[in-house]
């Protein structure tokens, strides 16, 4: 019998599969993945990306990373809750790096937000106008974005002679006022003014 040779070629793609990276606009995130080949790579996930998918060799590890804004109460319209990989989730209350193990077959993952809806207080002159956030202080005249079913305190303290006015409901002359709301699913703005008391002159 004569002798046989035999060439083997390596296929390393059957290595890998695909990952399928999924978020909202806004976050960002950081994706250290091994590629087909077991070389340790990084994807940056921009602001604007909402899905990628990825070339992951399996059995390796999947570090996810995101960052943005973690709080109740933003200047961005939405909050990061977690991180999902093969539906194993993570909460998050800052950015901290999630992980997960690829396995033999297409995979997913996402960067799990919920939506923060608009919150405003505006205020006029002839007085001082503060406003807290589920018992936290923000900035009026600013634009944010808020969780709902939260508590908004406004408090208007009216120069001499004047009456605040918050919301609409006017209050007393020369007395704080102050006044409560629940934030919605709506975009909200509180407006508050201050009007020049009237007086009564006895001649």
């Amino acid at each position: 019998t004569g002798n046989a040779t035999y060439t083997a070629t390596y296929n390393s793609t059957i290595n890998s599969y695909n990952l399928t990276i999924s978020k909202a606009s806004g976050p960002t995130a950081s994706i250290v993945y091994k590629n087909a080949s077991g070389v340790e790579t990084t994807y940056s996930m921009g602001s604007t990306e909402t899905s990628k998918i990825l070339s992951v060799r399996y059995g390796s590890t999947i570090k996810i990373t995101p960052s943005g804004n973690f709080a109740n109460i933003s200047t961005s319209n939405y909050k990061i809750t977690g991180v999902t990989i093969n539906g194993t989730t993570t909460s998050l209350s800052s950015s901290t790096q999630v992980t997960g193990t690829m396995p033999a077959q297409a995979a997913t993952a996402s960067i799990n937000t919920t939506t923060l809806y608009g919150l405003k207080v505006t205020t006029g002159s002839n007085g001082t106008t503060t406003a807290t956030y589920d018992g936290a202080s923000f900035t009026v005249g600013t634009q944010y974005y808020a969780l709902s079913g939260k508590s908004v305190v406004v408090t208007a303290t009216p120069n001499s002679g004047y009456q605040p006015i918050i919301d609409g409901e006017a209050g007393t002359v020369n007395t704080v006022q102050t006044k409560t709301f629940t934030t919605t699913t709506s975009a909200k703005e509180i407006a508050v003014s201050y009007s020049l008391g009237a007086f009564t002159v006895t001649f």
